[in-house]
């Protein structure tokens, strides 16, 4: 017993990458990713990708005098003091991965979301900190969003940091792909709102 709970404290650190491209058939709705800085926006891309669950603990704080860290900086979160700054926090409740919920017994789980976006008019940078999974230590997503506008398309590169203890290695490739999907599905909520009531055009690509 007390072996499998030193065994239970070894994490094993994982790590995804993908690029998404995202193409509008039909004229821009906003000027500036700033725009989608709004808390109405936020709050229905946000509650979209819950699948329309109930967003509890809502709360955002937004504007470019917000103060951001070293490590924000270190990380590329921020380009510079006139960047807006948006940080956002809420709990909802997720549907996990079939292959998860045999593993939890529980096909719905709560979690908290803390959000970090950095955007200037072109560029996002956005740290999405999944946190209240029992064993997983570490789940976050980093994505830098580049909007063209002379092309009407955006570009999404995304990495994945998640730390899970031995005994669920198993299924850390499948949490992976479950992952990329959700922050895949989320980018093209968003474009929805750049590009609405249009048929978009989406090229996906993983990286090792």
């Amino acid at each position: 017993m007390r072996l499998f709970f030193l065994l239970s404290l070894v994490l094993l650190a994982s790590a995804r990458g993908w690029h998404q491209q995202l193409q509008c058939t039909s004229p821009l709705q906003v000027k500036s990713l700033v725009d989608m800085t709004t808390n109405s926006n936020l709050y229905d891309v946000a509650y979209a990708w819950s699948r329309k669950a109930s967003l509890q603990h809502w709360n955002v704080q937004s504007g470019r005098k917000i103060p951001y860290s070293a490590e924000e900086a270190r990380e590329g979160m921020c380009f510079d003091s006139n960047s807006t700054k948006v940080y956002l926090s809420y709990s909802t409740v997720i549907k996990l991965p079939h292959v998860v919920a045999l593993y939890y017994g529980s096909r719905h789980y709560k979690i908290t979301i803390q959000k970090q976006v950095c955007t200037n008019a072109t560029v996002m940078t956005e740290k999405v900190l999944v946190t209240q999974i029992p064993f997983i230590t570490q789940l976050s997503t980093m994505s830098t969003l580049t909007l063209h506008r002379p092309l009407q398309s955006l570009d999404v590169t995304s990495t994945l940091q998640m730390s899970v203890p031995w005994f669920l290695s198993w299924m850390t490739q499948d949490m992976k792909q479950a992952i990329q999907k959700s922050n895949e599905h989320k980018q093209s909520l968003m474009w929805e709102l750049i590009c609405p009531g249009a048929q978009n055009k989406e090229e996906k690509s993983s990286m090792p």
